[in-house]
Protein backbone atom coordinates (compact mmCIF):
# COMPACT_ATOMS: atom_id res chain seq x y z
CA UNK A 1 0.00 0.00 0.00
CA UNK A 2 3.23 2.26 -0.15
CA UNK A 3 2.20 3.56 -3.47
CA UNK A 4 -0.99 4.47 -2.23
CA UNK A 5 -0.15 6.07 0.76
CA UNK A 6 1.85 8.86 -1.44
CA UNK A 7 -0.57 9.43 -3.96
CA UNK A 8 -3.09 10.37 -1.16
CA UNK A 9 -0.17 12.38 0.41
CA UNK A 10 0.35 14.16 -3.06
CA UNK A 11 -3.18 14.92 -3.25
CA UNK A 12 -3.42 16.25 -0.06
CA UNK A 13 -0.46 18.67 -0.71
CA UNK A 14 -1.69 19.59 -3.62
CA UNK A 15 -5.06 20.72 -1.86
CA UNK A 16 -3.02 23.07 0.44
CA UNK A 17 -1.37 25.17 -2.04
CA UNK A 18 -1.35 25.45 -6.11
CA UNK A 19 -4.79 25.68 -6.96
CA UNK A 20 -7.64 28.84 -8.35
CA UNK A 21 -10.74 27.17 -8.23
CA UNK A 22 -12.86 25.09 -6.11
CA UNK A 23 -15.72 22.52 -7.24
CA UNK A 24 -18.11 20.26 -5.25
CA UNK A 25 -20.23 17.28 -6.83
CA UNK A 26 -22.49 14.74 -6.16
CA UNK A 27 -22.19 11.70 -8.11
CA UNK A 28 -24.50 8.94 -8.73
CA UNK A 29 -23.29 6.33 -10.88
CA UNK A 30 -24.60 2.70 -12.04
CA UNK A 31 -21.92 0.13 -13.59
CA UNK A 32 -20.61 -3.35 -14.01
CA UNK A 33 -18.67 -5.13 -11.74
CA UNK A 34 -16.70 -8.71 -12.08
CA UNK A 35 -13.86 -10.87 -10.68
CA UNK A 36 -10.79 -11.30 -13.04
CA UNK A 37 -7.77 -14.29 -12.11
CA UNK A 38 -7.76 -17.94 -11.70
CA UNK A 39 -10.44 -18.00 -9.09
CA UNK A 40 -13.24 -16.52 -10.91
CA UNK A 41 -15.51 -18.96 -12.34
CA UNK A 42 -18.21 -18.67 -15.43
CA UNK A 43 -20.05 -21.50 -13.27
CA UNK A 44 -19.86 -23.04 -9.84
CA UNK A 45 -21.71 -25.79 -7.74
CA UNK A 46 -23.99 -25.39 -4.82
CA UNK A 47 -23.08 -27.35 -1.87
CA UNK A 48 -27.06 -28.13 -0.35
CA UNK A 49 -27.28 -29.61 3.77
CA UNK A 50 -31.22 -30.68 3.02
CA UNK A 51 -30.76 -31.88 6.89
CA UNK A 52 -30.41 -27.95 7.75
CA UNK A 53 -32.18 -26.57 4.24
CA UNK A 54 -28.92 -24.41 4.13
CA UNK A 55 -26.81 -23.98 1.03
CA UNK A 56 -23.28 -22.10 0.08
CA UNK A 57 -21.16 -22.00 -3.14
CA UNK A 58 -18.10 -23.88 -3.67
CA UNK A 59 -16.25 -20.91 -5.13
CA UNK A 60 -18.81 -17.39 -4.82
CA UNK A 61 -16.19 -15.44 -7.38
CA UNK A 62 -17.93 -14.88 -10.68
CA UNK A 63 -16.16 -13.83 -13.47
CA UNK A 64 -20.10 -12.81 -14.83
CA UNK A 65 -21.02 -8.68 -14.71
CA UNK A 66 -23.53 -7.86 -12.20
CA UNK A 67 -24.88 -4.73 -11.90
CA UNK A 68 -23.88 -2.17 -9.33
CA UNK A 69 -24.66 1.28 -8.09
CA UNK A 70 -23.10 3.96 -5.64
CA UNK A 71 -23.37 7.59 -4.38
CA UNK A 72 -20.81 10.00 -3.60
CA UNK A 73 -19.61 13.44 -2.73
CA UNK A 74 -16.51 15.06 -4.13
CA UNK A 75 -14.13 18.14 -3.56
CA UNK A 76 -11.78 19.40 -6.66
CA UNK A 77 -9.86 22.05 -6.86
CA UNK A 78 -8.40 22.81 -10.20
CA UNK A 79 -5.02 24.88 -10.77
CA UNK A 80 -4.38 27.47 -13.70
CA UNK A 81 -2.91 25.43 -15.99
CA UNK A 82 -5.69 23.02 -15.86
CA UNK A 83 -4.60 20.21 -13.33
CA UNK A 84 -6.92 18.56 -11.29
CA UNK A 85 -6.62 17.43 -7.65
CA UNK A 86 -9.24 15.60 -6.49
CA UNK A 87 -11.08 13.62 -3.40
CA UNK A 88 -14.69 11.66 -3.30
CA UNK A 89 -16.23 9.30 -0.65
CA UNK A 90 -19.09 7.58 -1.29
CA UNK A 91 -20.99 4.06 -0.62
CA UNK A 92 -21.60 1.50 -3.15
CA UNK A 93 -23.09 -1.86 -3.46
CA UNK A 94 -20.94 -3.84 -5.98
CA UNK A 95 -22.46 -7.24 -7.96
CA UNK A 96 -20.33 -10.48 -9.45
CA UNK A 97 -22.59 -12.92 -11.00
CA UNK A 98 -21.77 -16.71 -10.99
CA UNK A 99 -23.80 -19.27 -12.52
CA UNK A 100 -24.68 -22.64 -10.65
CA UNK A 101 -24.85 -25.46 -13.05
CA UNK A 102 -24.62 -28.14 -10.23
CA UNK A 103 -25.85 -28.76 -7.21
CA UNK A 104 -24.49 -30.76 -4.12
CA UNK A 105 -27.13 -32.58 -1.88
CA UNK A 106 -26.61 -34.25 0.99
CA UNK A 107 -28.13 -35.55 4.31
CA UNK A 108 -26.84 -37.84 6.90
CA UNK A 109 -30.17 -38.50 8.18
CA UNK A 110 -31.53 -39.82 4.68
CA UNK A 111 -28.50 -41.58 3.55
CA UNK A 112 -28.50 -39.01 0.41
CA UNK A 113 -24.69 -38.45 -1.34
CA UNK A 114 -25.13 -37.13 -4.94
CA UNK A 115 -24.50 -34.09 -7.64
CA UNK A 116 -26.81 -33.40 -9.82
CA UNK A 117 -27.47 -30.88 -12.66
CA UNK A 118 -29.23 -27.80 -11.80
CA UNK A 119 -29.75 -23.96 -13.06
CA UNK A 120 -29.61 -20.86 -11.52
CA UNK A 121 -27.28 -17.93 -10.20
CA UNK A 122 -25.82 -16.11 -7.24
CA UNK A 123 -24.80 -12.85 -7.16
CA UNK A 124 -21.94 -11.80 -4.41
CA UNK A 125 -23.14 -8.49 -2.58
CA UNK A 126 -20.63 -6.43 -1.89
CA UNK A 127 -21.29 -3.22 0.33
CA UNK A 128 -18.38 -0.55 0.82
CA UNK A 129 -17.48 2.56 1.92
CA UNK A 130 -15.24 4.59 -0.73
CA UNK A 131 -12.41 6.52 -0.99
CA UNK A 132 -10.89 8.21 -4.29
CA UNK A 133 -8.05 10.58 -4.28
CA UNK A 134 -7.23 11.33 -7.61
CA UNK A 135 -4.84 13.53 -10.45
CA UNK A 136 -6.18 14.97 -13.40
CA UNK A 137 -6.24 17.33 -16.13
CA UNK A 138 -8.90 19.62 -17.41
CA UNK A 139 -10.10 20.76 -20.88
CA UNK A 140 -12.50 23.86 -21.78
CA UNK A 141 -13.87 24.28 -25.00
CA UNK A 142 -16.86 27.19 -24.16
CA UNK A 143 -19.03 26.23 -21.97
CA UNK A 144 -18.00 22.25 -21.96
CA UNK A 145 -15.49 20.77 -20.02
CA UNK A 146 -13.62 17.66 -20.62
CA UNK A 147 -12.16 16.43 -17.15
CA UNK A 148 -9.62 13.27 -17.57
CA UNK A 149 -8.79 11.83 -13.99
CA UNK A 150 -6.31 9.29 -12.59
CA UNK A 151 -6.28 7.57 -9.25
CA UNK A 152 -7.25 5.20 -6.67
CA UNK A 153 -10.35 3.32 -5.14
CA UNK A 154 -9.88 2.54 -1.85
CA UNK A 155 -12.88 0.76 -0.27
CA UNK A 156 -13.56 -0.65 3.07
CA UNK A 157 -15.75 -3.53 3.05
CA UNK A 158 -18.79 -3.53 5.12
CA UNK A 159 -20.33 -6.39 4.07
CA UNK A 160 -19.94 -9.85 1.34
CA UNK A 161 -22.60 -11.76 1.12
CA UNK A 162 -23.52 -14.24 -1.01
CA UNK A 163 -27.22 -14.77 -2.60
CA UNK A 164 -28.36 -17.43 -4.98
CA UNK A 165 -31.10 -19.70 -6.52
CA UNK A 166 -31.04 -22.93 -8.09
CA UNK A 167 -33.68 -25.72 -9.55
CA UNK A 168 -33.60 -29.25 -9.90
CA UNK A 169 -36.50 -31.58 -10.47
CA UNK A 170 -38.91 -28.31 -9.37
CA UNK A 171 -37.40 -27.21 -6.38
CA UNK A 172 -35.48 -24.31 -5.54
CA UNK A 173 -32.61 -24.32 -3.32
CA UNK A 174 -30.74 -21.25 -2.43
CA UNK A 175 -27.90 -19.66 -0.54
CA UNK A 176 -27.18 -16.98 1.77
CA UNK A 177 -23.79 -16.88 3.10
CA UNK A 178 -21.35 -14.09 4.85
CA UNK A 179 -18.40 -13.95 2.13
CA UNK A 180 -16.07 -11.06 3.78
CA UNK A 181 -12.60 -12.83 3.54
CA UNK A 182 -10.55 -9.19 3.46
CA UNK A 183 -11.41 -6.16 4.86
CA UNK A 184 -10.06 -3.80 2.16
CA UNK A 185 -10.49 -3.46 -1.21
CA UNK A 186 -8.05 -1.40 -3.13
CA UNK A 187 -8.22 -0.36 -7.41
CA UNK A 188 -6.61 1.28 -9.87
CA UNK A 189 -9.24 3.84 -11.50
CA UNK A 190 -8.98 5.71 -14.66
CA UNK A 191 -12.24 8.34 -15.57
CA UNK A 192 -13.51 10.69 -18.06
CA UNK A 193 -16.34 13.33 -17.72
CA UNK A 194 -17.93 15.66 -19.91
CA UNK A 195 -20.03 18.75 -18.17
CA UNK A 196 -21.82 21.36 -19.05
CA UNK A 197 -23.11 24.04 -16.45
CA UNK A 198 -23.85 22.39 -13.35
CA UNK A 199 -24.40 18.61 -14.41
CA UNK A 200 -21.97 16.06 -16.32
CA UNK A 201 -21.52 12.78 -17.47
CA UNK A 202 -18.67 9.76 -16.86
CA UNK A 203 -17.05 6.71 -17.35
CA UNK A 204 -14.63 5.08 -15.67
CA UNK A 205 -12.45 1.45 -15.08
CA UNK A 206 -11.01 0.14 -12.39
CA UNK A 207 -9.14 -2.81 -11.87
CA UNK A 208 -8.07 -4.11 -8.43
CA UNK A 209 -5.53 -5.54 -7.23
CA UNK A 210 -5.96 -7.43 -3.61
CA UNK A 211 -6.43 -11.13 -3.67
CA UNK A 212 -9.93 -11.89 -2.21
CA UNK A 213 -9.06 -15.39 -1.97
CA UNK A 214 -6.32 -14.73 -0.03
CA UNK A 215 -8.31 -14.62 3.17
CA UNK A 216 -10.01 -18.04 2.63
CA UNK A 217 -8.30 -20.83 3.81
CA UNK A 218 -6.56 -22.38 0.95
CA UNK A 219 -6.75 -19.44 -1.02
CA UNK A 220 -3.75 -18.01 -1.58
CA UNK A 221 -3.18 -20.25 -4.72
CA UNK A 222 -6.10 -18.92 -6.63
CA UNK A 223 -6.43 -15.23 -7.68
CA UNK A 224 -9.76 -13.21 -7.94
CA UNK A 225 -9.32 -9.62 -8.13
CA UNK A 226 -11.92 -7.16 -8.94
CA UNK A 227 -12.68 -5.08 -11.83
CA UNK A 228 -15.57 -2.35 -12.62
CA UNK A 229 -16.72 -0.19 -15.11
CA UNK A 230 -18.56 2.91 -13.99
CA UNK A 231 -21.72 5.30 -15.74
CA UNK A 232 -22.84 7.97 -14.01
CA UNK A 233 -24.40 11.70 -13.31
CA UNK A 234 -22.59 14.80 -11.65
CA UNK A 235 -24.18 17.49 -10.09
CA UNK A 236 -22.04 20.48 -9.19
CA UNK A 237 -22.84 21.99 -5.82
CA UNK A 238 -20.85 25.21 -5.67
CA UNK A 239 -18.46 26.54 -7.40
CA UNK A 240 -16.19 29.30 -7.23
CA UNK A 241 -13.70 30.96 -9.81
Amino acid sequence: MRKSNLLIAFVFISFCGFSQTKEYTLRVNSGLFTYVGSGAERAEMMNYNLDRQDGYMNGPYGNKFGPCYGLSFNSTKINQAGMRFAIGLGYEMLRSKILIDKISLYSYSQSINETVDASGRMYLKNSMINLFPSLGYRIVDGNVKVDFDFGLDIAYIISSKEDGKAKYDGQTYRTTRDRKNVPVDARLRGQLQVSKGQYGAYVGFAQGFVNYQGGMVGGPSYIALSRMIRFGMTYRLKFKE
